[in-house]
């Protein structure tokens, strides 16, 4: 009964925060907080990412969107993961899900791989960024 009411709460939270993401993303740029050329990623893993991720994960990959704040675990931090944090893990949790993720299976596996290539590429530090 506790696992239905997070949730229904985490959903809820989704919901809500959707609007605020999406207004968010319309005044910023990630580009201003990452040094990665976005023009070098295609368009709709950008979309893709705001769709799926941005609630829980933030416009700049922080863990801090609108429903990501009220996760408990709370939603994964991109900044500070391992700069050895592979495309392949990252799309590994998607399909899978873990802890408070769920599993994003209502995507194909190259929506899935898109999204994860941008994570890997916008947010998580590697050495050539540093």
């Amino acid at each position: 009964m506790r696992r239905l009411v997070n949730l229904l709460t985490l959903t809820t939270a989704i919901f809500l925060g959707s609007a605020a993401v999406i207004a968010a993303f319309s005044s910023h740029s990630l580009a201003s907080s990452r040094s990665t050329d976005l023009s070098l990623i295609p368009g709709d893993s950008v979309s893709l990412y705001r769709q799926n991720c941005g609630a829980c994960h933030g416009e700049r990959g922080d863990g801090r969107g609108p429903a990501g704040r009220a996760m408990r675990p709370p939603a994964a931090n991109f900044l500070t993961m391992p700069d050895t944090t592979s495309v392949e893990y990252i799309f590994r949790i998607m399909t899978q899900g873990k802890g408070s993720m769920p599993a994003f299976r209502n995507l194909n596996d190259g929506d899935r791989r898109s999204i994860a290539q941008y994570i890997r590429e916008v947010f998580i530090p590697s050495p050539r960024k540093r």
